[in-house]
């Protein structure tokens, strides 16, 4: 070969070579803004999945404390109303025994 034609080609390839290096060195700066974009990203999604935590936490409590008035005011209710049935009866019992009396008064029961 010809010594101009290795010159040429020396030229040539170090234009290609620069080319790379700045085509490499773009690449870089745009890899590195992608990185800190989804760092800075990442970062606000860990923030908020801690809200939503921390959120649902709250949630949590708030219904444990609901199922345990619930269940109190259940218990309170249903002994009131086993009272009220017991009372109830007696109430009815006192009532038979009256109108058996009342009917062996009147001669409609056999004493």
């Amino acid at each position: 070969m010809d010594q101009e034609l290795i010159e040429y080609l020396d030229r040539r390839f170090e234009a290609i070579d620069r080319r790379f290096e700045e085509s490499d060195r773009r690449w870089n700066e745009r890899f590195e803004e992608a990185k800190r974009y989804f760092g800075v990203r990442a970062e606000e999604l860990q923030r908020h999945i801690q809200l939503v935590a921390e959120g649902v936490a709250n949630v949590d409590e708030k219904l444990e404390r609901f199922r345990e008035e619930t269940r109190s005011e259940f218990r309170e209710t249903q002994a009131m109303i086993r009272f009220s049935h017991a009372d109830l009866q007696d109430q009815i019992d006192n009532l038979k025994r009256r109108l058996i009396v009342v009917e062996e008064r009147l001669g409609l029961r056999p004493s």
